[in-house]
C-alpha cells in the first residue's frame, strides 16, 4: 500500500472509530498495562496513523515506537465494541509507513535477517535442520509435509524433536523439506511484506515440486499464516494445513496416556487462539489426561494474555516484552500451577524465560503428549 495514495475508506473510518472513542482497550492492552504509558495504548497508535493520514501531524519517533510497539495480539479486540481489529491496522500502518520510505531501521532487524538467513534470529541457514537431522527422513513419495518453523529448529529444538517422535508413535508418514525458509510472519507482523513475499514463493514452490497436499505445523504463528495469509498472496493455493493440536485431537480416542499429578494451565497463543479460535482443543487434550487439574489463569481464552513476544517487540522492544510476560507468569503463580503449556514455541520461550518464572515448568503441548503417550 502506498503512502501517497492513502487507506480505503473503510481503513479510514476504523482508525478515525478508534481513535476517537471511549478507549475501553486502554486498559486491557499488555503494553500498556506493562508500561504505564498512554501513548503505548490502542487508541493512541490510531491516533498517530490517524492524524498522518489525515495530514494533520507527521510521523516523529514517539509516533513509530507508539506503532512499532503493539504486540498484533488483538487482545484490545475482544474489548473492541465495533471489533475495529487494531492487529490489522497496525500491520496496515506499519507496511504503508515502510512503503513511504520513513526510516524504520530501527525495527527492520527481524526482516533484515529473513532476507539474509531465511529466519528471523540471525542463525545460519545451513544449520536449520542441524538439531533434527537424526531423526528426518526426506520421502519423495509422501504428500504430507511436516513445517518446523524458526523457532522450533533454532531455540526450541525439543519442540521440533518431539513433533517428529510423535508423529511417527501416531503412524503418520511425513516428509520434510529440503530448503525450507521462515513462514513469512515476523515479517508481515513488522510490516515488511516483501521479505515476506519472497519467502512465501519460496516454500509453496517447493511445495509443489514434492507435490505436497498437507502440510502440518506445530508453530501457531506459522499455521495460521501458511493456512490464513498465504492464500490471500499466492494464486491456486490448494493444501490442507493443520496444527500439530488437530492431529493429535483427531486421534485422541486411540490414544492411552501415562497419569499426570499435576497442577496445570493452558496459555492460548494469539495466533492460534483469537487468530484461529482454537480454544477448546487444546484444553480437550490436556483433560484427557489421567490425574491432571486443568486450572485457568485470570485472562484465558479470547481473553488470554499476550506473552509479550509478538508483533516483533522481544526484538525491537525487548524490556518491554520482558515487563509484559512478567504479567502473564504471575497470573500462572496466583493459581499455584506446577506446569505451564502452551502450543507456540515462541510463546514457550519467551515465557520459560521469564525472570519471575520460578519452579513452573514450561511445555509446548506436543512435548508432554509426547512423553504421556503408551508406545
Amino acid at each position: 500500500m502506498s503512502q501517497k495514495k492513502g487507506f480505503s475508506r473503510k481503513i479510514r473510518l476504523r482508525l478515525e472509530m478508534c481513535s476517537t472513542c471511549m478507549k475501553m482497550c486502554r486498559d486491557q492492552c499488555p503494553t500498556a498495562i506493562a508500561s504505564g504509558m498512554e501513548s503505548f495504548t490502542p487508541y493512541i497508535r490510531s491516533l498517530h496513523v490517524n492524524l498522518n493520514e489525515k495530514r494533520i501531524r507527521s510521523y516523529d519517533e514517539g509516533a513509530l515506537d507508539s506503532i512499532f510497539s503493539c504486540l498484533t495480539c488483538n487482545l484490545c479486540n475482544t474489548f473492541c465494541l465495533p471489533k475495529i481489529n487494531e492487529e490489522e491496522l497496525m500491520k496496515l500502518a506499519r507496511a504503508s509507513i515502510i512503503d513511504a520510505g520513513i526510516n524504520v531501521s530501527k525495527y527492520s532487524k527481524i526482516s533484515n535477517s529473513i532476507s539474509k538467513h531465511h529466519n528471523p534470529l540471525e542463525e545460519a541457514h545451513q544449520k536449520r535442520f542441524e538439531s533434527v537431522q537424526d531423526l528426518i527422513k526426506r520421502k519423495k513419495t509422501v504428500d504430507t509435509l511436516l513445517f518446523f518453523g524458526c523457532i522450533g529448529l533454532y531455540r526450541e529444538k525439543e519442540i521440533a524433536r518431539a513433533t517428529i517422535e510423535l508423529l511417527n508413535k501416531l503412524g503418520i508418514d511425513f516428509t520434510v523439506m529440503d530448503d525450507e525458509y521462515c513462514c513469512g510472519a515476523p515479517a508481515i507482523s513488522t510490516g515488511f511484506l516483501q521479505p515476506a513475499l519472497d519467502v512465501m514463493n519460496h516454500n509453496v514452490k517447493e511445495w509443489r515440486e514434492l507435490g505436497i497436499k498437507n502440510i502440518i505445523a506445530f508453530c501457531s504463528a506459522c499455521y495460521r499464516t501458511i493456512k490464513n495469509t498465504y492464500p490471500e498472496h499466492v494464486p491456486d493455493f490448494d493444501f490442507n494445513v493443520q496444527h500439530i493440536i488437530e492431529v493429535i485431537l483427531a486421534r485422541l480416542k486411540n490414544l492411552q496416556l501415562k497419569e499426570l499429578n499435576s497442577r496445570v494451565t493452558y496459555h492460548d497463543p494469539c495466533h492460534l487462539g483469537r487468530g484461529m479460535e482454537i480454544y477448546d482443543e487444546p484444553r480437550d487434550i490436556l483433560n484427557s489426561i489421567p490425574g491432571i487439574s486443568l486450572r485457568e489463569m485470570e485472562h484465558a481464552r479470547e481473553e488470554g494474555f499476550c506473552c509479550g513476544a509478538g508483533g516483533g517487540a522481544r526484538s525491537n522492544f525487548p524490556d518491554l516484552a520482558k515487563d509484559v510476560v512478567v504479567i502473564r507468569v504471575n497470573e500462572a503463580k496466583d493459581i499455584g500451577v506446577d506446569l505451564l503449556i502452551s502450543a507456540c514455541p515462541l510463546c514457550k520461550y519467551h515465557i520459560k524465560n521469564s525472570e519471575n518464572i520460578g519452579n513452573i515448568q514450561v511445555l509446548d503441548i506436543v512435548e508432554l503428549v509426547n512423553q504421556l503417550l503408551y508406545f
